[in-house]
């Protein structure tokens, strides 16, 4: 069966499903949300030498970016311990480097501690609009009026979550990496090995 809820109302959902199991003692139940509305989360760099910070962007998109989230974030260590991220929202100021309904964090690691570590942020926003300024892809429609240079998006009550993998050790991306196809033994090498090579050099010298 499926069900699909044009209006939804905002907030946790609890759903029962009964019947009798006759066929299988286990059933799949799944839920989708709407795929439009989702959190982006990235790294700068998702491979880091230990000691450096790892640095985040993230955005809640309804598919535009949406400003006014609280975002809340953990990082988990690779020796287990917990952390607490602080984001910071970005409006697109003159003197920001970022563009606008950008949020940011930083983590600095342990120059110890090799491993991975876990990111997790939660974004929640409340119910609400805010209006947006069309960029200059939009800006060369034609018939386009001053007045609509600004548009006003509706914001439903959003909850959204994202994890993200970072790997830290010591050398970092531009460490070297072992010869491919290295073996501790020697090859083996044929008793003939030297006329097999004039034999074929000859013959490619002729052509």
């Amino acid at each position: 069966s499926f069900y699909e809820v044009d209006n939804p109302m905002p907030g946790t959902w609890q759903v029962e499903v009964a019947g009798p199991v006759r066929v299988a003692k286990f059933r799949t139940i799944g839920f989708e949300v709407n795929d439009r509305i989702y959190l982006e989360l990235s790294a700068v760099a998702t491979h880091i030498r230990a000691g450096q910070p790892i640095k985040l962007r993230a955005r809640l998109r309804m598919p535009q970016a949406v400003p006014g989230a609280k975002m809340t974030g953990w990082a988990r260590s690779p020796s287990g311990e917990w952390s607490k991220l602080k984001f910071i929202e970005h409006t697109g100021a003159p003197k920001d480097r970022e563009e606008p309904f950008i949020y940011t964090a930083e983590l600095q690691t342990n120059a110890k501690q090799v491993g991975q570590y876990l990111i997790s942020v939660d974004a929640r926003r409340a119910k609400g609009s805010f209006n947006l300024e069309l960029d200059e892809l939009y800006r060369r429609k034609p018939g386009l009026k001053p007045a609509d240079m600004k548009r006003r998006f509706a914001v439903p009550q959003t909850r959204r979550f994202a994890l993200l993998a970072v790997t830290a050790d010591r050398e970092g991306p531009t460490g070297k990496m072992p010869p491919a196809g290295s073996n501790t033994k020697a090859p083996f090498i044929p008793r003939n090995h030297k006329q097999l090579l004039e034999r074929w050099k000859k013959q490619h010298a002729k052509g």
